[in-house]
């Protein structure tokens, strides 16, 4: 038998799923006019590599008790298990550097959005082989595990 979630439960849940689906909404990306998806991708993996060497990982190791009810009441709760979590403390500061890299490299974080079935019906689009400057007209699909862009302006 289920059992109903708490409230806290119930928002975190909603919560997540309303972070997934903004997710799907838009293709979030570094870009900069005039260049290819794949250079960008390449910029990207250089200014992640230079951060992971500018700033390493420092992980820390927490490691705390998870307690369950007392065996009788009156009587203190009883340890379960031991809980160990690993944090990269300089995780932000890696990705702070990884922005900074890409910002010097020209690149700006970008949200393009992907294009709806209703914007694409019934029409053949050919990937753009260059980024544009963007504007209404260029959105993003998903095919064969990439993704690409289209300017809806531009059909076949």
């Amino acid at each position: 038998m289920l059992m109903p979630m708490p409230i806290s439960a119930k928002l975190i849940t909603l919560l997540s799923a309303c972070a997934l689906l903004g997710a799907c909404v838009n293709m979030n990306t570094y870009y900069k006019t005039g260049t290819t998806l794949e250079a960008i991708s390449k910029a990207e993996l250089t200014c992640a590599r230079q951060a992971d060497i500018e700033v390493p990982p420092r992980i820390i190791v927490q490691t705390y008790p998870v307690y369950g009810p007392p065996p009788k009441p009156g009587l203190p709760p009883v340890v379960l298990y031991w809980k160990t979590d690993y944090v990269d403390m300089n995780e932000a500061r890696r990705a702070r550097a990884k922005a900074h890299c890409m910002a010097e490299a020209g690149y700006d974080r970008v949200s393009i959005p992907y294009c709806t079935d209703k914007q694409i019906a019934g029409q053949s689009f050919r990937p753009l082989t260059k980024t544009p400057a963007l504007d209404d007209s260029i959105c993003a699909v998903r095919r064969d595990g990439k993704r690409l862009l289209i300017d809806l302006d531009k059909p076949l």
